[in-house]
Order: structure tokens, then C-alpha cells, then sequence
């Protein structure tokens, strides 16, 4: 069995002997010489044939579509068939007469009406697409390039010398570049260490810097915090005297209330004793009424019971 009969989609599995190219096989026609058509079911071919498949209804079809949608449908000469196998309407027919697979735009989709879009046609640049003798005209006849003849048998140049030369040429290359990269070492080392000074000179001025304004900040803030904190004892010392003042008015008040107080007790015991003079006054003036007032009754009582 042939490796390239494995391909063919109805290659027996058994060892059989490979069919002919009349047989059918996909890829015996590929083949210019094979004047017999294939009528074998092959998969290839099946994919352009229709499976026996009813076709779905037009109504479900149209459900699915949209005016103005873009698809691919297959183009048989004036039949449009979706991929389905649904037919299209179109009433402008294929305006370039092209078959195949092509692109169609959906004009009604509840009749399933649709449109063949055109394929773009571009009209070529001058000058493309022609001959390339008319494009580019043939060259010149030019001699055979000059090439100086060998040297004859027994004659020519030294070689040793020459030899010589190309290795003393050599040694003084190699000397030069060695030469030349040991400076360029010593220019770098020179360049590093003037880098590295420059770069302490710079550190050392920008460490000062920053020395300097962190005393000049660190005077500020020492100016500010003496300022503030004079001012905060200013006012504390203020804040205090009035207290004070404001304690010693309470002090002279609490001593006149005391002294209101007291002369108010005073005047209230006074009266007190005043009115417990009254009082008795007025109990011996009640006592002698009533004594008086007895005696009379008794006086009357007399008199009348003496008579």
C-alpha cells in the first residue's frame, strides 16, 4: 500500500490492492491526466452535494434573519441558496454572473428577499501588470571584467617576504591595539577617579548645604517656639493676674456679704430680743387684764350678793 493512498477517504483498512484512478480517490483528482471523473461518495465531494436533509420552513428561516444583515450564500447561476440550501429571492439577479460562495445583504427578510453584493473591481496603475521587457529595457553589452593573469611557473614575488611582512604587519597591529587599549584603560581610570572626585566634591558641598539649612531651620523653629512660648507666658501671666484680680474681688465681696451677714444676724437678734421683750410685755399686760378683769367680776359679785 501506498503513503499516499492512507489519504484517500475510501482506502479500505485491509491490505487490499490500492484502487485505480478511476476509482475516485480526492487526491487522484488532482491528477491533469485523469480523464475519468471520480464517482466515488468522498467526503470532499459530499460537502457540495446535498445530505437528503429536508429544507427548514421559510418562515423559520426568515425568523432568524434581519434586514440589512451581511451573510454568505452559495451562488449556482441565478440560484442564491443559503447554507441551508434555502433559496433567496433576488430580484437584481448577479450583477457580475460570478458563481460560488459570495456575499449577499438581506434586503426583506420577512420575504426572504436579499441582494448580491458586487466584488470590488479595482482598475490597475499604469505600468502595472505588463511586460517586464517593456518595463525594464535590457542592459548594455559590457566587456568581460579584466583580471590580471597569474604568475608563470617559477616567477613572481617573494612569498617568505611577503609572508614576513603580513606577520610583522600583524605583530604591529596587535602591539597598536594592545597600546591603544591600554590607554583607553588608563583614560577611563583617569575619567573614574575624576568622577569620583567631583562626585565627593559634590557630596561634600551638598552634605554642607543640607548642614546649613538644617541650622538655619532648626534656628527658625527654635525663634518660633521661643516666640510662641513667650507669648503663651505672656498670656498665661496675664491669664493668672486676672484670675488674681478676679480672686480678690470674690474675696472683698465674700468679706462685705460676711460682714451684710453678720450685721444682718445682729440686727435679727436684736429684733428678736425686741420682740421677745414684746411678747413678754404683752403676756403681763393679758396677765394683769385678766387679773383685773377678775377682781372686777369679783367686786360686782360682792356687790351684788351684798346687797
Amino acid at each position: 500500500m501506498a503513503n499516499w493512498d492512507l489519504l484517500d477517504d475510501d482506502n479500505p483498512s485491509s491490505g487490499t490492492t490500492p484502487p485505480s484512478a478511476t476509482a475516485g480517490s480526492a487526491w487522484t483528482s488532482l491528477d491533469e491526466d485523469a480523464a475519468v471523473p471520480s464517482k466515488s461518495s468522498s467526503v470532499w465531494d459530499s460537502l457540495h452535494e446535498p445530505q437528503g436533509f429536508p429544507l427548514p420552513p421559510s418562515d423559520l428561516v426568515a425568523s432568524q434573519l434581519r434586514d440589512g444583515e451581511v451573510l454568505w450564500a452559495n451562488v449556482v447561476g441565478t440560484d442564491v441558496l443559503l447554507g441551508s440550501g434555502q433559496p433567496l429571492h433576488v430580484p437584481t439577479g448577479v450583477p457580475d454572473g460570478l458563481s460560488g460562495w459570495r456575499r449577499v445583504r438581506i434586503v426583506d427578510a420577512t420575504t426572504l428577499t436579499a441582494e448580491v453584493i458586487a466584488l470590488p473591481v479595482t482598475r490597475p496603475f499604469q505600468d502595472i501588470g505588463d511586460e517586464p521587457a517593456t518595463l525594464f529595457a535590457p542592459l548594455p553589452h559590457q566587456p568581460p571584467p579584466h583580471r590580471p593573469p597569474g604568475f608563470p611557473a617559477g616567477e613572481g614575488g617573494d612569498l617568505t617576504a611577503a609572508f614576513e611582512a603580513r606577520v610583522a604587519r600583524a605583530k604591529d597591529d596587535y602591539e597598536r591595539r594592545i597600546a591603544d587599549s591600554v590607554a583607553q584603560a588608563e583614560r577611563c581610570v583617569r575619567d573614574a577617579e575624576d568622577r569620583s572626585i567631583r562626585a565627593r566634591d559634590m557630596a561634600r558641598r551638598e552634605g554642607e548645604q543640607i548642614r546649613r539649612d538644617a541650622e538655619q531651620r532648626i534656628q527658625q523653629f527654635s525663634s518660633r517656639v521661643r516666640a510662641e512660648s513667650d507669648a503663651r507666658v505672656a498670656e498665661a501671666y496675664e491669664a493668672a493676674k486676672a484670675q488674681y484680680k478676679r480672686a480678690q474681688s470674690v474675696s472683698a465681696e465674700l468679706a462685705q456679704s460676711r460682714n451684710d451677714l453678720d450685721r444682718a444676724i445682729a440686727e435679727a437678734r436684736d429684733l428678736t430680743t425686741r420682740l421677745q421683750s414684746a411678747l413678754n410685755d404683752r403676756q403681763r399686760m393679758l396677765t394683769a387684764a385678766t387679773i383685773g378683769w377678775l377682781v372686777v367680776m369679783v367686786m360686782f359679785a360682792l356687790l351684788i350678793f351684798g346687797s
